[in-house]
């Protein structure tokens, strides 16, 4: 393999591993902010179940629609 061929692959390879650490790190922020909805409804009173839709007493099903129209990211 020539320098230029090995510069390449180092610079793609380095690229791929940056790629790597922001999904990692964009999974983990997801995580957090799930826990923290979570901490804030059970302050609200109100209850969240496993699969992320929660359940409002109050306000019906608003918060399970909205969270339907947010899960256009993946």
């Amino acid at each position: 393999m020539n320098f230029n061929a090995r510069k390449t692959f180092k610079l793609a390879h380095s690229i791929l591993n940056s790629q790597r650490q922001t999904a990692r790190m964009a999974t983990s922020v997801q995580g957090l902010a799930f826990q923290q909805m979570q901490m804030s409804m059970k302050m609200s009173g109100n209850s969240l179940l496993m699969d992320g839709s929660a359940i409002e007493e109050s306000q019906g099903n608003s918060l399970i629609e909205a969270s339907e129209e947010g899960d256009d990211d993946t």
